[in-house]
């Protein structure tokens, strides 16, 4: 449980961190948006926002399961591999580690230094059940004092938390044979879990609430009046496409013939004034040779 727990903490840490680097981005746009622009832009960043963290959480998870088995890390109940100390004649003092074994769910042994995913159910057992040693070999003949649907054992605590399934929690009769192995305080009070406040089904393994980070639901909340607001712009510039039905046509040519009516009209107008200013324009008078001249009177 503490394991789980970890695990929602974890999660709901990377969220809080992908959320706030969301809000801190400035919404940068070429030019203003539709609304329809507008929105389907804000859920193209947001899908990219919840696959992005739950990728980053994933490959998270994936390196710590791997660098975990590689290392072969010892486990505290020593499920991933067992070590035993015997004292010889001779005061010298042998030690002994090997991969236990695991008969498994289906009744075959799994050994985990070959791989870590060797599971049993989840049970209660005696304190004196494993009193005798077993040598790194766990088998199911022991009786155990009670079950825990969903749950399982495994070579690695991170590998039993994810392969099992929170089905007991949504069971009453379950959750209250399991609270009686832990010693709780006497105002506690624990109420199983209801199907209808989860999108997730009660058989689904505990990997898959983590892929998906625990979420029941992303929401977006969305403004274009406040984006407008902010990117509202001085001018706007609309082009349409219209096609001419005959009415218009016939429009346009009675204007364009009226037009040209007009146009014609005055330029004949101007040309003829012009002209006529032109040619009734009076003439300058022609020099005239004024030198003297003699006459002569011839008498008969």
């Amino acid at each position: 449980f503490q394991l789980l727990a970890s695990l929602c903490s974890l999660a709901l840490t990377s969220v809080s961190d992908a959320i706030d680097d969301f809000l801190s981005a400035n919404f940068l746009t070429p030019d203003v948006f539709s609304r329809l622009q507008f929105d389907e832009q804000i859920r193209a960043q947001s899908l990219f926002v919840q696959i992005s963290t739950a990728n980053v959480f994933q490959n998270l998870l994936r390196l710590l399961r791997s660098t975990t088995y590689s290392n072969r890390l010892q486990t505290a109940l020593q499920t991933s591999r067992s070590y035993l100390f015997e004292l010889n004649v001779n005061n010298t003092a042998s030690v002994f580690s090997w991969g236990p074994a695991f008969l498994d769910i289906r009744r075959m042994y799994c050994y985990c230094n070959l791989g870590a995913t060797c599971f049993l159910p989840s049970t209660f057992y005696l304190p004196t059940a494993y009193a005798v040693p077993t040598y790194g070999v766990y088998r199911g003949t022991i009786r155990p004092m009670a079950n825990v649907t969903g749950f399982v054992a495994g070579c690695y605590p991170i590998e039993s938390v994810l392969r099992s399934t929170l089905e007991c929690f949504f069971d009453s009769s379950c959750l209250n044979t399991v609270l009686q192995f832990f010693s709780l305080s006497i105002n506690s009070t624990f109420h199983s879990l209801n199907h209808s406040q989860t999108r997730f089904h009660p058989q689904d393994p505990i990997e898959r609430l983590v892929n998906e980070l625990f979420v029941e639901d992303w929401t977006t909340i969305r403004s274009f009046s406040s984006y407008y607001a902010q990117c509202e712009p001085i001018s706007c510039t609309y082009t349409f496409t219209r096609h001419n039905n005959v009415l218009y046509i016939i429009t346009k040519l009675f204007g364009l013939y009226g037009g040209l009516t007009i146009a014609l009209r005055l330029l004949v107008s101007h040309t003829i004034g012009w002209w006529r200013t032109r040619t009734n324009r009076p003439r300058h008078p022609t020099n005239v040779n004024t030198s003297k001249s003699h006459y002569y009177t011839v008498m008969y």
